[in-house]
């Protein structure tokens, strides 16, 4: 009885959902176990290497992207990671290894009612699976190692899939370096960085059904509470909304709606 009072004070808090420090119980939680689950998420994302995105340096920083507006957004370039042919560009925003922590307990301890160090595996394994904890704020994205260069791709946006315009696609440009010219030997292709630039919501076709870094679906942030419209395109602004808000905050609505249906 008290977990249902609990949980129903805090789904109908407010309309911006919860912020995991607004309870002195959820704080207590993370301070108790924040230095573990850290450790935790340092192993599993950042030591490990599994955001295979963030090679090297950022390019550079971006912090006039529409909807990011001083944000500094980083701008990577990769190969893909089976193959050092294809290389690409993307905008990352990633959180680091405390954040996605305290998101975590916050998450966990919500669905819960108490911690339970075999749910935060749980949340960080489908974290680890879904995304690599990556948030592409635009850019192409190497999850297949098909036959056809296309196939090997995908496009993100608001760290949602999108789909883009075939006239759109159609002025994409891809540049080769060649080995040896004559015999046309591949050394790399390049999804040109230019490319970022056309990657509007005007010319996109679709957006897909799962919002990073966790593969929140439109269905579970309505039932976990969520009140914005997740209709079509807007189902990015809402992705991209929640994420902005959680990078300064213990929680993270999206994982949490995730959770609920994780942790049963």
């Amino acid at each position: 009885m008290k977990k249902t009072l609990f949980l129903l004070l805090i789904i109908s808090a407010n309309a911006a959902h919860l912020r995991a420090q607004d309870t002195a119980a959820i704080r207590k939680c993370i301070q108790d176990n924040l230095p573990a689950v850290k450790l935790m998420v340092e192993n599993k994302i950042i030591r490990s290497k599994a955001r295979y995105m963030e090679e090297g340096n950022p390019v550079s920083f971006n912090d006039k992207l529409p909807g990011y507006e001083g944000i500094p957004v980083s701008l990577y370039h990769y190969h893909y990671p089976k193959s050092r042919i294809y290389v690409a560009y993307v905008y990352l925003l990633d959180a680091d290894a405390e954040r996605m922590a305290r998101w975590l307990i916050s998450s966990a301890f919500l669905v819960r009612g108490h911690y339970q160090v075999s749910d935060i595996k749980i949340l960080l394994d489908t974290i680890d699976g879904q995304s690599n904890a990556q948030f592409p704020v635009a850019g192409i994205v190497f999850e297949n190692d098909n036959d056809s260069f296309s196939s090997k791709f995908i496009y993100f946006k608001d760290g949602v899939t999108v789909s883009v315009k075939p006239a759109v696609k159609d002025r994409f440009k891809f540049d080769t370096l060649y080995t040896d010219t004559a015999k046309k030997t591949i050394k790399q292709i390049t999804f040109s960085p230019a490319n970022l630039s056309l990657m509007t919501n005007e010319n996109l076709a679709r957006c897909w059904y799962k919002g990073r870094i966790i593969s929140t679906t439109r269905k579970e942030y309505t039932d976990a509470g969520g009140k914005e419209n997740v209709t079509g395109f807007n189902f990015m602004r809402v992705v991209r909304d929640e994420y902005l808000k959680a990078l300064t905050s213990d929680f993270n609505f999206l994982i949490y709606a995730r959770a609920r249906d994780l942790l049963k």
